[in-house]
């Protein structure tokens, strides 16, 4: 699995948007999610607002047109994985989670509301198909030391080499 490539300022969500075609929803939540893409899959990554949670209840609202059969929300996981988010928390650091979105052809999911520990961080109105997704996760151990700096998004965009039409 390699590293996400994290949708952040306008100039790369207009890149995105014209090499890929996608629709990016709008959504008012930036300080806690963002989209972005791995292994060439579309994905929403949350942080928590705050490090030092020993306890953490995501609960997370995605709405999206189409089907109702074709839920684009493949997954909800901790992020990395489960014991590395453990980790991250027992370590002070803000927890983490990801959407991983599947069959996405025009729009992706357009997160509508967000919880944590039962307080509303964010919310959006929209119409459509709607999927609701609970996680929770904790601490093993007391928190001694509190990180609460959020991550450097450093973003790696793919390289795009020039191709050259050759006429017969």
């Amino acid at each position: 699995m390699t590293k996400p490539y994290l949708i952040c300022g306008l100039e790369l969500l207009l890149l995105l948007v014209s090499v890929s075609g996608i629709v990016l929803p709008e959504h008012n939540c930036s300080d806690y999610f963002t989209y972005g893409i791995e292994d060439g899959n579309y994905i929403g990554l949350f942080t928590a607002p705050k490090a030092g949670l020993h306890r953490i209840s995501w609960n997370v609202t995605f709405l999206w047109h189409g089907s109702i059969t074709e839920n684009p929300v493949a997954s909800l996981e901790h992020y990395p994985n489960r014991m590395e988010a453990i980790h991250n928390i027992n370590s002070g650091r803000r927890a983490q989670l990801i959407a991983r979105f599947k069959n996405i052809s025009e729009e992706l999911p357009k997160l509508v509301d967000l919880q944590i520990n039962n307080e509303t961080l964010c919310s959006n109105p929209g119409w459509g198909f709607k999927v609701t997704s609970t996680r929770g996760i904790g601490a093993t151990k007391l928190i001694t030391h509190i990180d609460n700096s959020r991550r450097e998004v450093i973003p790696v965009l793919p390289t795009i080499v020039p191709r050259r039409r050759v006429k017969f």
